[in-house]
């Protein structure tokens, strides 16, 4: 478990020190991060890294878990809520980064097949590589 961790915070990390140059170009971006739900220390730890990405871009944190199953399921509430939390007069494109391990994840290939539905404000989306 914490092996899985750590990979995703590598992830994570490599993908800061490569967005700069692709934000900069870019001041109507913003970043969607959805992260599994790891229980109160895992996302604790997440949510370190993500306080220090965001201090820097207009980002959203968003935790899903094993029990999401689609629009109305227990997490889709927080996507919903992370998606609203931008100001669509200061974002026009979010780049979402999932922080999972494999593109192949059931929770976020549902969270993928669904994601259209929690777009109101209709941003431009882009999906970064799991």
């Amino acid at each position: 478990m914490k092996i899985y961790l750590n990979l995703a915070l590598i992830i994570f990390l490599s993908i800061v020190f490569f967005q700069p140059a692709f934000a900069a170009q870019d001041s109507k971006l913003g970043f969607l991060v959805i992260a599994q739900d790891r229980g109160h220390l895992g996302n604790k730890d997440i949510q370190v890294i993500f306080d220090k990405f965001s201090e820097e871009y207009r980002a959203n944190l968003v935790f899903v878990g094993r029990k999401y199953d689609g629009i109305g399921s227990e997490y889709s509430e927080h996507i919903k809520n992370a998606i609203s939390k931008f100001d669509p007069k200061k974002v026009s494109k979010i780049v979402v980064l999932p922080l999972f391990l494999s593109k192949s994840n059931y929770i976020l290939n549902k969270i993928q097949k669904n994601f259209s539905a929690y777009n109101k404000e209709n941003f431009e989306i882009k999906w970064a590589p799991s």
